[in-house]
């Protein structure tokens, strides 16, 4: 799989299932249709009907009413013990591959994405991100197209119903139907990264994420 960085150059993330075949559509009934290989997935908010390796048909909780304040104390954690490099950034609408991204300042509380998420490791680690923060593959970071960096959010992964707190602090991927890279750590902690691609929930974590930008005096070091 071949991503971009903002300023457009390319980038490759590990390990991604080519076998894997997504459709992802949104029903009138505000649920999310998913196809996968000829299998049809249903999910609300409720619940997520997936399929196992042997095509037996299970259904996993969402992970909807997680103590997001004591997760997302690791990410404070990853702040506070380090000399955090990156910046508060939105940036400017930006074109990759024909398509127009607008970044967001200010996501509304409740925004949600469903889609695929891929994740990259040892090619990237060490180099800046597109906030100017040092990316460790160790750490519990991601990439998103449009979201504020940093910023938190909760992925979940809606085929074996893992979830986890991280940190925006990158831009990407750029691949058609990707909508989140996962650092390595954090691929690996959701059960993504033998398998390398898989249908995640993004939620965006508001309170938790007005709470670090003050925490931290991001917002008086803003970076455009």
């Amino acid at each position: 799989m071949t991503s971009c960085s903002e300023d457009g150059s390319k980038r490759k993330s590990s390990r991604i299932n080519k076998n894997s075949s997504y459709t992802i559509t949104k029903r009138s009934d505000g649920r999310y249709e998913i196809k996968k290989s000829g299998k049809i997935k249903y999910m609300d908010n409720n619940m997520v009907a997936s399929y196992d390796s042997y095509n037996n048909h299970t259904k996993l909780p969402l992970h909807s009413s997680y103590r997001s304040t004591n997760l997302s104390s690791s990410i404070y954690d990853m702040i506070s013990s380090k000399n955090y490099a990156g910046k508060y950034k939105v940036g400017n609408p930006y074109k990759i591959a024909g398509r127009t991204y607008y970044p967001m300042e200010n996501p509304p509380a409740d925004y949600k994405e469903i889609g695929i998420s891929s994740w990259y490791g040892p090619n990237f680690h060490g180099k800046n991100t597109a906030n100017g923060d040092i990316f460790n593959m160790h750490e519990l970071t991601v990439a998103h197209r449009v979201l504020p960096m940093p910023s938190i959010v909760n992925v979940t992964n809606l085929e074996n119903g893992r979830s986890i707190v991280v940190m925006i602090n990158d831009r990407g991927p750029f691949k058609k139907d990707r909508v989140i890279d996962l650092s390595k750590e954090t691929a690996r902690r959701l059960g993504v990264l033998e398998k390398g691609t898989a249908v995640v929930e993004i939620r965006y974590l508001k309170n938790e994420t007005d709470d670090m930008l003050k925490r931290y005096n991001l917002l008086k070091h803003k970076y455009k």
